[in-house]
């Protein structure tokens, strides 16, 4: 019944009907979402019929694709899904799905764990050489974003793929790794508990009653005005 589900929904997602390819390329990512790793065999051609909704000229459509295809990978860690993103990165001719694969190839290196692609570490490396050195600016943003990603997951190797590039470019990633890495460092300050601040030591005088801009009371204390000292 499954498979049955899947294959009916391959043809409308890449159809030009957008009310339809919406909801088909949003049912991948449900079914993504509910099996999990049992979605690897049908996460390839699944990928297939959204990669060529994604260049569709209707926005929302090109938009619910790649959406669907972020969500799969999200789900579905397959290593076979690595291939089928970064062959486009490398050898496509059409830029607009190099610019939707740059942003896939971004979920892969900093979503997955290197484990997970290592078996194909070279065609990432591939993919991220390509995707830094795209005609579109948009694809070369993300190419550095996912290389930066890559190196804070495997530093070695980032290393030796950045020596292998020219010197304008080595300085470019550089920067990007070092933002990353700055941007990274904020969000876990952001997301730590905060720690719990030390009471202030009170004094024997009561306290006066203040208050807030809104003209409510704010730490008041109901004894009134200190007594005058005798």
């Amino acid at each position: 019944m499954r498979v049955t589900a899947v294959l009916l929904l391959l043809p409308p997602c890449s159809g030009c009907r957008s009310a339809v390819a919406r909801q088909a390329a949003h049912m991948y990512e449900v079914l993504a979402a509910a099996l999990g790793f049992r979605f690897e065999s049908y996460a390839v051609a699944c990928m297939g019929a959204l990669f060529k909704a994604m260049v569709i000229t209707v926005q929302v459509v090109s938009e619910a694709a790649e959406a669907a295809a972020k969500g799969i990978l999200r789900h579905c860690h397959a290593p076979k899904l690595v291939p089928c993103v970064c062959d486009i990165m490398t050898g496509d001719k059409n830029a607009k799905l190099r610019q939707h694969c740059s942003a896939l190839l971004v979920q892969i290196v900093a979503e997955w764990e290197p484990l997970e692609y290592q078996r194909h570490i070279d065609v990432v490396e591939a993919a991220l050489t390509a995707a830094v050195q795209d005609a579109m600016g948009e694809t070369r943003s993300a190419g550095r974003v996912a290389f930066a990603a890559y190196a804070a997951n495997m530093p070695d190797r980032a290393n030796a793929l950045l020596r292998r590039m020219d010197s304008g470019l080595q300085q470019k990633l550089t920067t990007a790794v070092a933002q990353y890495a700055a941007g990274t460092s904020l969000s876990r300050a952001a997301t730590a508990p905060a720690m719990a601040q030390p009471s202030r030591p009170t004094s024997g005088r009561p306290m006066r009653t203040t208050l807030s801009s809104r003209g409510s009371v704010a730490d008041a204390d109901c004894m009134g005005p200190p007594a005058a000292k005798p």
